[in-house]
């Protein structure tokens, strides 16, 4: 599997911008290398992980947390938490989303924006932002934050990504609830 890096000196961005990576996978197998790279202590510590953003958190009910979770409730989650990432010096922080249609994904842009923005004040932190396939929910929350503390409107969002990503399978694969971006303007101020 091959997953190329990019860093921020590779595209001119506004002077305002925080360095930052994204990783993304050249092939359809982009499922596996998010989930997976998540679950990878080795590779995260390889990798100089500070922070990690997970979109696909299980809903912490009383069956999850007293272990008697179903398989059908965990489905489309990745099960990680600030207990798995222990002594790696990772900052932790869960979303828990559902694949259905008519999420509103909306309700997590602010604590995702103020989560990305507090980690990426050090210019040595790098933040994973996962979901189970890497291309709805953690796209999503990324462009939000992109529009809510670098003041973009959702089209220059969208280009950027895109540029940085140099492909377009980020806006073909996008969910309806990708669409709740729009309603972010006029941009939103992080406190």
């Amino acid at each position: 599997m091959y997953c190329r890096s990019i860093k921020h000196s590779d595209i001119p961005l506004p002077s305002a911008f925080i360095p930052l990576q994204i990783l993304f996978s050249e092939r359809l197998t982009q499922a596996v290398v998010f989930r997976e790279t998540a679950r990878d202590r080795d590779k995260l510590k390889e990798m100089g992980i500070t922070h990690i953003l997970n979109a696909a958190a299980p809903k912490k009910n009383l069956k999850f947390l007293l272990g008697m979770a179903r398989e059908k409730d965990l489905l489309g989650t990745v099960n990680t938490g600030s207990r798995y990432y222990r002594g790696l010096h990772i900052t932790y922080c869960g979303l828990p989303s559902s694949y259905r249609h008519c999420f509103d994904i909306s309700k997590y842009f602010m604590p995702a924006a103020r989560f990305i923005d507090k980690a990426l004040r050090n210019p040595m932190s790098k933040v994973l932002i996962h979901c189970t396939q890497g291309l709805s929910h953690s796209a999503t929350l990324f462009l939000a934050y992109l529009m809510i503390c670098h003041d973009m409107m959702v089209e220059e969002a969208f280009d950027r990504v895109i540029k940085i990503r140099q492909t377009r399978r980020v806006c073909a694969h996008q969910r309806p609830s990708g669409v709740a971006l729009t309603r972010v303007h006029p941009p939103l101020q992080v406190t």
